[in-house]
C-alpha cells in the first residue's frame, strides 16, 4: 500500500482530462476550507501522463493522482485552477475548450469511472454519459481484482465519448448553389465562405444571375462584390480594347490592367483592372453570339486596405474555381 494513499478519506475523485493529441492531465481533489467534512473539489496541482502508454503506466499515473487527494486543502475556488495552469488559458472554459474528461471515483472498494460530456447548459462542466465500476480484491481495499480492469474501464471510457460526440456540424459546410443561364445551361458553384459575405440576389437588375455584397461590419455600406453577370457593358465583345475601353468609361484611368488565360475549367479568360478607387477583376466565357457569362469580383478600394484586398482576391478565385457549367 502506497504511503498516503486513501490516508485521509474514504471518498476520493480525479478528473482525467484528454488533449487531442492524447495526452492525460490528471487532477486531485482537496477538502475546502471552512466547510464539511465531504465538501472537496479538484486541487490546482496536475499530473501529465504522454501518450503510447502503456497499461501498467496508465495505472501507475491513476494511483499517482489518487495518492495526491487532499495532500493539501483547496485554494480560493474563483481562483487559478489546474488545467488553467496547464494549458495557460484566462479562464477554465478556455483551458479545457477541445478537451475530453473522464472523472475517476474511489469508495468503499469500488472505482467509477465517469466518462463525460460537455454541458450544454452550463459552460465548462462535465456531465457523465455512463458510469463504469470496479470492484477491488476481497484481500485488498485498493487493488482491482484483475490486473489492467482500471486501464481497460479507460479505453472503454474513452470510447464511450467518441461514440456520443455530435457529428461535426454541417451549418459553416460550404453550399453548393444552381442557377439557369438564359442560353438553357445550368451553373452550380460554392457560396463565399467568409460570412461577411452577404447574399444579395440579383439587385433586381437584369444582367445580373446572382451577387454577394462583402460588409466589414454588421449594417455597414458594402465594399465589394462577388456576382455572376452577362457584362451587358460590353455588348459580347471580350477583345482587351473594347474591355478597357469600357471600364475605364465606368471607373476611371487605369493604372493596371492585364489579360490573361483563365486557369478554371469553366471560363477562357481573366481581366484584372485596377486604379486608386476600383479593383476589378472578371472571368469570361462567351456561350454564344448573343450571351457573354461571365464572374466577377469589384472592390471600392477607398473602404478597404491592401489586406482585405488580398482576402477578397483570394475568396473570388476560389469562388470562380468551383463553378461548374451543365
Amino acid at each position: 500500500m502506497r504511503k498516503g494513499y486513501m490516508q485521509m478519506y474514504d471518498f476520493k475523485k480525479v478528473g482525467i482530462y484528454i488533449d487531442p493529441k492524447g495526452k492525460l492531465i490528471g487532477v486531485p481533489c482537496g477538502r475546502i476550507p471552512g466547510q464539511g467534512e465531504y465538501d472537496i473539489a479538484l486541487l490546482d496541482v496536475f499530473f501529465t501522463l504522454e501518450p503510447d502508454y502503456t497499461d501498467d503506466e496508465l495505472e501507475k499515473f491513476f494511483y499517482k493522482v489518487f495518492d495526491a487527494c487532499y495532500s493539501r486543502e483547496c485554494g480560493d475556488l474563483n481562483g487559478i485552477t489546474a488545467m488553467q495552469k496547464y494549458t495557460g488559458a484566462k479562464s477554465y472554459v478556455s483551458a479545457v475548450k477541445g478537451y475530453q474528461h473522464v472523472g475517476i471515483d474511489y469508495y468503499e472498494g469500488e472505482y467509477t469511472f465517469r466518462p463525460s460530456q460537455i454541458d450544454k447548459k452550463h459552460r465548462g462542466a462535465f456531465m457523465p454519459i455512463k458510469c463504469i465500476t470496479i470492484k477491488v480484491s476481497l484481500y485488498s481495499k485498493y487493488i482491482p481484482v484483475e490486473k489492467g480492469a482500471l486501464a481497460l474501464a479507460f479505453k472503454q471510457s474513452l470510447e464511450i465519448i467518441k461514440q456520443t460526440m455530435p457529428m461535426p456540424s454541417t451549418q459553416n459546410e460550404p453550399r453548393r448553389q444552381v442557377f439557369d443561364l438564359l442560353c438553357d445551361k445550368q451553373v452550380s458553384y460554392i457560396e463565399p465562405r467568409d460570412e461577411h459575405f452577404i447574399n444579395a440576389g440579383d439587385y433586381g437588375v437584369g444582367e445580373i444571375y446572382q451577387s454577394y455584397s462583402y460588409h466589414k461590419k454588421e449594417g455597414s455600406d458594402s465594399v465589394a462584390e462577388l456576382y455572376f453577370s452577362i457584362a451587358a457593358e460590353l455588348d459580347c465583345d471580350i477583345d482587351s480594347k473594347n474591355i478597357r475601353r469600357k471600364w475605364e468609361q465606368q471607373y476611371g484611368i487605369a493604372d493596371v490592367f492585364e489579360v490573361t488565360e483563365a486557369c478554371t475549367s469553366v471560363f477562357t479568360l481573366r481581366t484584372e483592372f485596377k486604379n486608386k478607387k476600383t479593383y476589378k477583376a472578371s472571368y469570361f466565357r462567351q456561350l454564344n453570339e448573343h450571351e457573354l457569362f461571365a464572374c466577377e469580383l469589384e472592390i471600392r478600394r477607398a473602404k478597404t486596405g491592401k489586406q482585405l484586398d488580398a482576402q477578397l482576391i483570394a475568396s473570388f478565385e476560389e469562388f470562380a474555381k468551383s463553378v461548374v457549367l451543365s
